[in-house]
């Protein structure tokens, strides 16, 4: 059995969820922003308005398909949003972008 967050193929992966209240348009805009913002982030390889936006995410060491996705979902109390982020080489790899996804999300409401 792998450790939580190994995939099949030796890769990490991270997931993080808020919902916030925020209409659904708003905590789009505020959440792609924020990723955009980040140095490490791409241009989105992917993207349905308003609900969701794959892209590339590179630092040093990591291999060069590591894939951030956000997807922001209506919730009955707000918004939902969520980032994913795939192919992270290890589980510091992991343990660093779980913090940063997390803090991110904390940003959006303030």
């Amino acid at each position: 059995m792998s450790p939580t967050g190994q995939t099949a193929d030796g890769t990490w992966e991270v997931g993080v969820r808020r919902t916030l209240a925020l209409e659904p348009g708003e905590a789009w805009d505020r959440a792609l922003a924020a990723i955009a913002d980040d140095p490490a982030s791409g241009e989105p390889t992917s993207i349905t308005a308003g609900t969701v936006a794959r892209m590339p995410y590179e630092r040093d060491g990591w291999p060069s398909r590591s894939t951030v996705q956000l997807r922001v979902i209506h919730a009955t109390t707000g918004t939902t949003v969520a980032i994913h982020h795939e192919h992270l080489p290890d589980a510091a790899a992991r343990e660093q972008m779980h913090d940063h996804w997390r803090a991110l999300l904390d940003g959006l409401v303030s």
